[in-house]
This record gives structure tokens, sequence and C-alpha cells, in this order.
């Protein structure tokens, strides 16, 4: 464990960067693994167990199945010699409370990716004051924000609550939080910086509204008599059932790789480097040591990346599949209505959308999305279309079964490949 306390120290400097954390965790992992029944053996005889820095709990709350970020935080406390108990995702409040309970535990750490996540954190908050917990909080995510936290979270309960911005910073908010020496100037700060963030946030500028009608009045008008409406040539649903890796791969934008890696920056041209000359040729467009470093670090990712994406083509790990529709369609009001293919009269489905109203001087027009598709008093048939992916069908077990092995990495690594792949289609 000193040599994991020193790759957390480094680490938290900046010297060392996640992949490489990552992979020394599974290195330590398992070692623990190999050893752990003459740990216990050794705990029997003596009456000893070894000490930890503290205890933490993780979730990602109800409704929320996101996991990477939390995950990583995992890894890096637990490189810091924090006990950490990860209660996966999708945990309901109740759980989460009553394990922290059960495993005495001295910090709740709650992860959530996608908006509703933050209302749930708030309802976990408000049980904790309810069951007049004191335990810190601490609150994480790709929506969370110090905001957030300061204006909705931090009032409703009265424990110390803390916005970890980024995983790196884990190991320090909790390494304060659970100091005796630095506890209390720690939290008195938090609170002070969330009060002047509530203060801001109360004293923003007071938004004007139009109303609804006179919003509607101002709409954008297109001159749909003059206007060709193009028609599909295949309307209709189309599905794509089994795509090909093999076929998806060029599409990749790896920025979105490396950035999940923290290893931000631009490395174009990496797939040129085939050998040691060419990889020298290649950092030296990096001006600093630091950037370099950084840079041969992502070469190295990248070289992972290539082996497991040849690896879930040969296995067969993951099946991508798409659907996209294309229906006719026309605007009524504010809203969208969706026609069958094969009869018009047959509403498929009506889609409601809301028109600006915030009032901007100038401003000439306030939009709604129904104004971009033809009204269906205009007598002409307009189309609209929308799609679907899923790059990770089948990827539960070989996720499951690096993680049982204790292979966090590339876990970490698979998980990544429906993000990355979905971001890059969605662009």
């Amino acid at each position: 464990m000193d040599g994991m306390n020193i790759v957390g120290e480094l680490f938290g400097s900046g010297k060392m960067f996640l992949p490489q954390v990552v992979k020394t965790a599974r290195v330590m992992k398992k070692g623990v693994a190999w050893l752990q029944p003459y740990i216990e053996e050794e705990k029997r005889a003596s009456g000893n167990a070894a000490k930890k820095a503290g205890r933490i709990l993780m979730a990602t709350v109800k409704g929320d199945v996101h996991d990477i970020g939390k995950n990583i935080v995992g890894v890096i406390l637990a490189c810091n010699n924090y006990d950490v108990i990860d209660l996966g995702v999708m945990v309901p409040t109740d759980k989460i409370l009553q394990e922290a309970i059960d495993q005495e535990v001295d910090i709740i750490g709650l992860s959530g990716l996608i908006t509703p996540s933050l209302e749930e954190m708030v309802n976990v908050a408000r049980e904790m004051e309810r069951r007049k917990m004191k335990l810190p909080l601490l609150i994480g995510g790709a929506t969370t924000s110090s905001v957030h936290t300061a204006v909705k979270v931090d009032p409703v309960y009265s424990g110390p609550v803390v916005h970890v911005k980024d995983a790196s910073k884990s190991a320090q908010v909790v390494g304060a939080l659970l100091s005796e020496r630095d506890n209390k100037g720690f939290t008195d700060k938090v609170a002070a910086d969330y009060e002047q963030l509530r203060q801001a946030n109360s004293n923003k500028k007071q938004r004007q509204y139009l109303s609804l009608r006179e919003a509607r009045n101002r709409k954008y008008e297109i001159d749909w008599a003059n206007t060709t409406l193009v028609t599909p040539p295949k309307p209709g649903l189309h599905v794509f059932e089994d795509y090909s890796i093999a076929d998806i791969v060029p599409f990749i934008d790896w920025t979105f790789f490396f950035h999940a890696w923290r290893l931000t920056g631009s490395y174009d041209g990496m797939d040129a480097v085939v050998d040691e000359k060419s990889r020298k040729e290649w950092l030296k467009r990096f001006s600093t040591e630091e950037s370099r470093d950084k840079a041969n670090e992502a070469l190295k990712l990248y070289a992972d990346a290539q082996a497991m994406l040849e690896r879930m083509q040969k296995d067969k790990m993951v099946t991508p599949r798409a659907v996209f529709g294309l229906f006719p369609a026309n605007a009524v009001g504010d809203d969208i209505e969706v026609y069958s293919p094969d009869n018009k009269a047959e509403v498929l489905a009506t889609f409601h959308h809301i028109r600006e109203q915030q009032s901007k001087p100038g401003k000439e027009h306030y939009y709604c999305l129904a104004d971009f598709v033809a009204p269906k008093s205009s007598g002409q048939t307009d189309y609209i279309g929308g799609f679907a992916v899923s790059a990770g069908h089948g990827i539960e077990p070989w996720i499951e079964a690096f993680e049982a092995d204790d292979d966090d990495y590339n876990a970490i690594l698979l998980k990544l490949w429906p993000i990355v792949w979905r971001k890059r289609l969605l662009n």
C-alpha cells in the first residue's frame, strides 16, 4: 500500500496519468487477491488488521445506469488506501443509506450522468437529514455542478456536502474531510463558497418573458407554398440488426476516448506511429516535457485500444445495432403529428414542443421546432426522421468477467466503446 500511496500522490500532482493509475491498481488488486488468504491467516494469528485511511460508500443514484466516472474515482481512492464499497448503478435511496449505516462508512459519494439524477441526489440528501445522519456527502458526475450542489443539495442537509468536480480531486477532498486537522477549515471554506454561489444565483437579473400568445404571433414563418418538400424513397422503419464493427472503426473520433481517460489535447497522426523512429518524430510536435509525457501515454493507450478493438471483432464481444425511421408529418400549432407511412389518417404519435418566450431586445422571431415542419393547413406532406443506436449489445458479460478478474483497466476500456461510438454517430 505504500507504493499505491505514492501512485496516488503522483496522480494528484499531475505526474502520473489516469491510465497508469488504473493499470497500477489492477496489479495491486491481483496481488491482494493472491495474498488475501495469507493476510487473513496472519490477521487471525495476530489479532490485528491493516489500518485503512477510511471507508467510502459509492453509488450511482436510482434511475441512472452510468458508472464509468464513479469506477475511476473508486480506483483512485483505493490507490490512496481507502476502503471503497461500490453499490453499482440504479441504487435506491434506502439501500444507499442502510448500507452506509450497516457498513459504518465515513463518507457517502453519489454519482450521476443524466439530468434526473440531480433531483435524485437532492432526495438522498433530504432523507439523510430526516434520519439525522451527519456523514459527509460527495456529489459528482457530468451533469452536476457546484451551483446546483450549493443551491439545491446543500440547503436540505445539515452535514457537509461537497461537489467533486473531477476524479483527480477525489482523494484530496476525502483526505480533507477525514482529517482532524484540516476538516473544519475545509468545510468552512466550502460552506462560505456555497453561500456566495447561492447569493450570486439569487441576484441574477430577473428574466423577462413574452406571453405565449405574443410569442406565437411572432413565430418564424416559412413560405410553404413556394417550398419544395422532399419525399424519401423508402419511408418507414429501417433496422440494422448486426452492423460490422470493422465498418464503424474508421469513424471513431478518438478525442472523446482520450478525454474520458483525462488525456486532454490533440493527438492527430498517431495512427502513423509504427515504430520507435516514427514515435520519436511524432512526439517532437509537442513543445513541453509535460505534453510529450502525456502524448506518449496517449500512444500506449491507443495501442491498448487497438488491441481491444481487434479482440472485440475476433470474439464478437458486441453487436452494434441501429434503427432509423422516416415518417410523414405535419405541424399543428406548436405540435408535430407523425403519421403512418401506409395511412396518413393514422396518427402514430404527437410531439409537443415549447416555444421561445424569453424576451430579448431586437429579437424578431420566437422559434419552436414545429415552425420547420409544414403545417397541416398547407395541404402538403412533410417528413420527420429519428434514429436510435446501440454499440453495446452483448457487452455486459465481458465487462463482468474483467471486473471479476480485478481488471478495472480493460473493464473501463470496454465500457467506453459504446459511448465513443454513440457520440460520434450523434455528431
